[in-house]
């Protein structure tokens, strides 16, 4: 044996097993034993190489973040904006793994297989890829930028990425294109700036967009009196005219979104071709046409996964049903961290207190929310302590149940017992989001808060 975890509970992702008093042996890369046994444990300390002590700590399955950005060196988000630089890319997934994920999917969606691969080279996370590389999402990606896109990108379809690797379909959309985040605190921002030189904040680009398109991004809605008295209050009333502020908005939130849209049927009926899963963008501006797709796709073999269900342009309320709503057509629900446990850049916790109450999540991911994303086991820690969720249901929604409803991206994880591959996060047991070591395929790659391996973080 080569490695014993002793002294620990352990909570398996199943959703309900906890074990205490509980060591956990390891053979190469797999789990060869769980055991309450005290003489067996015995035998195996002898004949292990290495012995982890964890006392006062929960052992879990490591993390399987099946919605992240920011972890590929190809186009980011469905823009298809400029990549980020390598060091950047290994930092993000540096605190990925320091939060407790051994597995992670890029869903950017418009990279090659070898621009995460090429990360996943230096990187002891398990790095998958998701494809949106559909004629509508590229046309969208470039109505709203599309400075990331070689003519090697635009040739790629899905299928060719499904054939090289990538596993799951997605992200179907987001906020880069269908008026949601990424054009809040990027995209409009950055063209006022360049036109007028002021800076407006994400709150301020919002209340900008909801002048001119409204709540739930319609053309009827633009209030003219509403968005001079937003570009008074925030120093642009003599430098930027009510009608180009419209445009604007209307060339970044909204003209892309229809293409984005299309782009949905699109992954929808790849998706119930080859039973691949398929995420998508769920929102107020993509609600409708997901559940109408769901509808559409019902008893056939597509693989439906609303993401950021929990999504802020949601009311509380609506989120609430259009959960209810798609769960009953068979839709997986997943539920995104942003950065709602803890930073409150953009988003607060609510909408997930709301589904996690009503026992409509099944699966727990990140999203990016511009690279100020709360830890899955930091949001798991806030609803556990706030009683809106058992632990062991919560570690499944970001282990057992990802690895069900994803098998193609962690096969034979998420779960603690003999067979599995050893990905184990060992946190506090009173704080689960305090990560204290964790191993991936039975080495141990991060300890009391440090990575413990040798990443290439050459550019070349």
């Amino acid at each position: 044996m080569d490695t014993v975890i002793k002294n620990g509970t352990v909570i398996t992702g199943d959703g309900k097993a906890v074990l205490e008093k509980t060591w956990v042996g390891i053979e190469d890369d797999r789990i060869c034993a769980v055991s309450r046994n005290t003489d067996a444990l015995a035998g195996a300390e002898r004949g292990a190489t290495q012995v982890i002590d964890a006392a006062e700590m929960l052992v879990i399955p490591g993390v399987i973040n099946a919605h992240t950005h920011g972890c590929s060196v190809g186009p980011l988000f469905s823009s298809a904006a400029a990549p980020l630089s390598m060091e950047r890319v290994l930092r993000n997934v540096d605190r990925h793994l320091l939060q407790g994920t051994t597995t992670l999917v890029n869903v950017c969606g418009m990279g090659l297989m070898e621009e995460v691969d090429e990360v996943a080279r230096r990187h002891v996370v398990r790095i998958r890829a998701g494809t949106n590389h559909f004629p509508s999402a590229f046309k969208a990606a470039r109505m709203v930028d599309g400075a990331g896109l070689t003519p090697r990108h635009l040739e790629t379809t899905a299928e060719a990425m499904l054939e090289a690797g990538a596993v799951l379909l997605g992200e179907a959309g987001s906020g880069a294109t269908l008026g949601g985040g990424v054009s809040i605190y990027k995209y409009i921002p950055e063209a006022i700036a360049g036109e007028t030189g002021v800076h407006i904040t994400a709150k301020q680009a919002e209340e900008l967009k909801q002048a001119v398109l409204g709540r739930v991004m319609q053309r009827d809605a633009f209030d003219a009196d509403a968005v001079a008295k937003v570009l008074h209050a925030y120093g642009l009333g003599g430098k930027l005219s009510v009608k180009r502020a419209r445009e604007i908005v209307d060339s970044i939130a909204y003209a892309p979104a229809e293409s984005a849209l299309v782009g949905f049927r699109e992954a929808a009926s790849l998706s119930a071709k080859t039973s691949v899963p398929v995420v998508f963008h769920n929102a107020l501006p993509s609600g409708r046409r997901l559940l109408e797709l769901a509808q559409e796709f019902e008893g056939t073999r597509a693989r439906l996964v609303a993401g950021h269900t929990n999504h802020n342009s949601f009311s509380v309320e609506e989120s609430v049903r259009i959960a209810r709503d798609l769960r009953n057509l068979g839709v997986v629900i997943d539920i995104s961290t942003l950065d709602g446990a803890i930073t409150r850049w953009m988003t607060g916790p609510e909408h997930i207190e709301a589904l996690l109450s009503e026992d409509l999540v099944d699966t727990i991911s990140t999203d990016y929310a511009g690279g100020h994303w709360d830890g899955i086991l930091e949001m798991i820690q806030y609803a556990w302590r706030r009683g809106l969720v058992t632990l062991p249901r919560g570690i499944a929604m970001a282990t057992g149940n990802v690895a069900r409803t994803f098998p193609e991206v962690a096969p034979d994880r998420g779960l603690i017992e003999p067979g599995k591959v050893a990905d184990m996060v060992l946190v506090d047991q009173t704080n689960v989001g305090r990560v204290e070591k964790v191993l991936i395929g039975g080495s141990l790659v991060a300890d009391g808060g440090w990575c413990r391996f040798n990443a290439r973080r050459s550019e070349t």
